[in-house]
Formats: structure tokens, sequence, C-alpha cells
């Protein structure tokens, strides 16, 4: 589940992520971005390598129909 340091990180930035990154996957973590993907799973993929089974924010910029979910995932590198 994203915190909501990262969640207010992402609102905090919106504007400027629309410019820059629509249509791509963000990562935030401690309330910062840490890198932009062009799809789900790069981004998840890179969340795991850095961060582990920390929490962090994966959000598709631009995607105005999505909203927070925690979701519960078993992944592995």
């Amino acid at each position: 589940m994203p915190t909501e340091e990262d969640i207010r990180a992402y609102d905090e930035r919106r504007a400027d992520l629309e410019q820059q990154y629509t249509g791509k996957f963000v990562v935030f973590h401690g309330g910062q971005l840490v890198g932009a993907f062009d799809d789900f799973d790069s981004a998840d993929y890179a969340a795991l390598r850095d961060f582990g089974d920390n929490p962090v924010l994966i959000r598709k910029v631009g995607d105005a129909a999505l909203k927070h979910v925690s979701i519960s995932v078993i992944r592995s590198l």
C-alpha cells in the first residue's frame, strides 16, 4: 500500500508529471519520484529491485479513472 507521503508527493507534482510523463508509469518512494517507465511490469520490477517489500506508489500518469487502491501481490525478481 502506498504511503500518504507518496500519494501527497504525486498529487503535488501532478501537473508537471502530466506534462512530462503522460502515459508512463511513475514510481514514488519516500515522497520522491524515483523513475518513469513505459509499462507497469518495468515499474514494478524496478520498485521490487530497489525497495523490496517496502511500500511504493506506482501510478500511470494521466489516468484520471485510477483511484488509490491497495493490493497484495506476490512478486519475485
